[in-house]
Parts: C-alpha cells; structure tokens; sequence
C-alpha cells in the first residue's frame, strides 16, 4: 500500500507531512512532461483536493488521495485545457520572485527560535572577522573568546597564538 505525501511545490513551501489516513493512490492522469501542472495541482489544493504529481517514463502522473476526487480533478483538467477554467492567481512556490515576505520570516522564527538565534548572531558579528584577513584581531571578537588574545608589547595581531 503507497502512503501518500502532501506535493511540497503545491503546498507553497510548507513541510511535507503525510496524511491523515494512507489510501491506496487514484491514478487521475498521464500528460507530457512539458506541460506544467504546478498551478493546476495548486488549485486542486486550494480545493480540498489532496494530489501529488511525479514523472514516470517522461511523462508526468497526476494521483488523488481519494477515489471520489478522480472525476472532479478529470473534469477541472479538461476545463483547465480548454480555458474555461480560471486557476486565479498563480501559487508561490518560494522558490523565487517573493523572496523572503515578513510573514513568512517570522514564520521561520517562531518555529525554529534557536536556528533563528544562531543565524542572527552569526550575520551579526560576521563584520568582527573582516580584520582576521590583515592578521589583526578586532578588539570586541576578543572579549568573544576564552582566552586573553591582548598583544604584548612587540607582537602584533594573531603572531602570539
């Protein structure tokens, strides 16, 4: 029996998570591979319809959950195809044009608070290092440290470690 996995690129980026229930995968249709199906299967999404789409042989299988969503999703195609079904606007996929949206970063903060730490102290004290090139230790990136990196009198920069 196949478990079925949500399709993160028609989910917009959300966590892959299996359903509630495995059923047994309802094959709705082949299409070449050409064709792009990412707004299509998020409409079907937006629907209530849980779907997945892979390739097999170069081509491209649209599979349902439920079998009582094969024809619903059968007939949406076949409108899709002749355009008389209007998909709206086009689901994000956060792979590119909207880049990092505020509700969404804080999204990512609230759920991972320690990574966001981390992330933030990094880029935060990455301008202390830039003196590390010239063999200098910039004053504040010493107090980080666990031992005394104060230059003695003749030495200069990292020379004494």
């Amino acid at each position: 029996m196949i478990q079925f996995y949500t399709n993160t690129a028609c989910l917009l980026g959300d966590l892959v998570k299996p359903m509630s229930e495995p059923e047994t995968a309802q094959r709705v249709l082949e299409v070449e591979a050409s064709l792009d199906l990412q707004h299509f299967c998020g409409w079907l999404w937006q629907q209530g319809v849980p779907n997945r789409v892979y390739e097999e042989r170069g081509r491209q299988v649209l599979e349902v959950a439920h079998e009582g969503h094969v024809a619903l999703a059968r007939e949406a195609f076949a409108e899709w195809q002749a355009g008389r079904l209007n998909l709206g606007e086009a689901p994000s996929t956060g792979a590119g044009g909207e880049g990092l949206a505020p509700g969404r970063l804080w999204a990512w903060v609230r759920r991972l608070p320690v990574l966001s730490v981390i992330v933030a102290l990094s880029v935060l004290l990455y301008p202390l290092t830039w003196s590390l090139s010239e063999g200098e230790l910039h004053p504040w990136l010493g107090l980080l440290l666990i031992v005394d990196v104060r230059t003695p009198a003749g030495m200069t920069g990292l020379a004494m470690l």
